[in-house]
């Protein structure tokens, strides 16, 4: 009905507050490195980012699978400097059996972490880790992806979940509608 219209539109950072978030986790230890540029880089949930295993991640084919809500599935791509810091991760670690989890960290700490990341990249207290997520997917949308592609890159059931991103980026959605859609 009418209230999931009125539903508050995520807040995204602009790509250069992105980058600068993503150049302070560089400073920091190998797992939260991962961990950032994963959440950004696949758009992943809190929850989806600390039930990751080592056998979700396919470094050969730059591939991730994420476990989402509703014991749903989704393989998102990621780039291959985020494939390398996970095997340098790995490597540091003694023990790793595929079944572990990749990051040993609950939900508070993922989010806390990048409060602070936030904070240290000089952004204001209002971001949180599912900021990351909603970036991805605006970013994703500006840079010309389709509805369908955050769809799926975000594992969203229903496509009028991913529709609130048409909001934030309504001039590049224009621009693809007439170039793709025969009634624009």
């Amino acid at each position: 009905g009418l209230p999931k219209l009125r539903r508050r539109l995520p807040n995204a950072m602009t790509i250069p507050e992105m980058e600068g978030v993503l150049a302070i986790a560089d400073s920091y230890p190998l797992r939260d490195r991962l961990l950032v540029h994963l959440m950004y880089s696949a758009g992943l949930r809190v929850g989806e980012v600390v039930a990751l295993r080592w056998v979700d991640i396919d470094c050969d084919s730059d591939i991730v699978m994420v476990h989402g809500k509703g014991g749903t599935q989704r393989r998102v791509p990621i780039g291959s400097d985020i494939s390398r810091i996970a095997m340098q991760y790995r490597m540091t670690m003694s023990t790793v059996s595929v079944t572990n989890r990749v990051f040993s960290l609950s939900r508070r700490h993922v989010q806390t972490l990048i409060k602070v990341m936030c904070r240290a990249a000089g952004l204001s207290n209002s971001w949180s880790a599912h900021s990351l997520r909603h970036s991805a997917a605006t970013h994703l949308l500006a840079g010309g992806g389709t509805i369908r592609d955050a769809q799926a890159f975000l594992g969203h059931q229903q496509l009028s979940t991913t529709q609130i991103y048409t909001h934030l980026v309504p001039t590049q959605l224009r621009d693809s509608l007439k170039k793709a859609h025969p009634r624009y």
